[in-house]
């Protein structure tokens, strides 16, 4: 986590994102990033009725190996949550490892559900 946040605290937030941290006695246990999207457009134009109001995408989940399984990371995604609300977000997507043994299980327990495929093939 250490490099990631020597890498990002420099760069400004702006109004349409959210960062935030977790401490723990002084240290920083856990990170969450998250921008806000506008909607796409007007209803007729779009296949997914979501997209007719802006939504979030979480951009980084990360909390400290010895944390996991506190409420560091849930609490985190909670004030991302609120955040979202607050811009009348109509929902919050994000992306992780289909095989993860503890995201997977983790988001779906706090009611994010599976939406989509990404496929990817590697060119080089």
């Amino acid at each position: 986590m250490a490099a990631t946040f020597e890498r990002i605290l420099p760069t400004p937030v702006r109004p349409e994102q959210c960062r935030l941290v977790a401490e723990a006695s002084g240290e920083v246990v856990g990170y969450i990033a998250a921008r806000l999207h506008a909607a796409a457009g007007p209803p007729e134009g779009q296949f997914d009725r979501d997209r007719t109001r802006s939504s979030v995408w979480g951009d980084a989940l990360m909390v400290r190996a010895s944390d996991h399984r506190r409420g560091v990371g849930s609490t985190l995604l909670e004030a991302v949550e609120d955040w979202a609300m607050s811009r009348d977000a109509a929902t919050i997507e994000l992306d992780t490892f289909a095989r993860s043994p503890l995201s997977v299980p983790f988001y779906e327990r706090l009611g994010y559900q599976r939406h989509a495929i990404v496929f990817r093939k590697r060119l080089t």
